[in-house]
């Protein structure tokens, strides 16, 4: 039978793309502290009960890093992304976010979901689980917000966005 998914390692991404027995083929490219990708070879339209899901890790710099784990889903004319897990640089405080949008590039809007205020600060992988859904059949991605919480100073945020799903 087919070859199984084949990772994808581009700069700060890597991840697996797999639609139903398919293998879909990512082309990764970064520019100014933002992970992108494109979704390339995508089979034709697929039947609306059929779901695709990407996993990938996204990472952005702001004097900070933070990092986020994604699993990217589409189903229909539905798309789901969810933060499965998150890292952020170590300041020994607790009361960062990290928080997830869908973006319809030419679309009227984006929706988003936020973290508690209380995302750790520590260097070390945390499981998440935020997700956030929308009803759209055009092409989306998924975008990652880290705010990084100083004592007494303004709280630097930056923006990772994901493949296109």
């Amino acid at each position: 039978m087919g070859a199984g998914p084949r990772p994808l390692r581009h700069g700060t991404q890597k991840g697996t793309a797999v639609l139903g027995t398919q293998n879909l083929a990512l082309r990764a490219a970064a520019g100014a502290g933002v992970v992108l990708a494109v979704l390339a070879g995508a089979a034709p339209a697929q039947a609306a009960d059929q779901r695709s899901t990407i996993r990938t890790t996204v990472s952005c710099s702001a004097g900070f890093t933070g990092s986020a784990e994604l699993r990217l889903e589409r189903a229909g004319s539905s798309v789901w992304a969810t933060v499965t897990s998150y890292k952020m640089s170590s300041n020994g405080r607790s009361k960062g976010n990290v928080n997830v949008r869908i973006v319809v590039p030419g679309g009227p809007s984006s929706v988003s979901s936020n973290s508690a205020d209380a995302m750790r600060q520590d260097g070390a992988w945390h499981a998440l689980g935020l997700t956030r859904g929308y009803d759209t059949s055009s092409r989306a991605y998924a975008e990652v917000e880290f705010v990084y919480d100083k004592k007494l100073a303004d709280d630097p945020r930056c923006f990772a966005s994901s493949v296109h799903f």
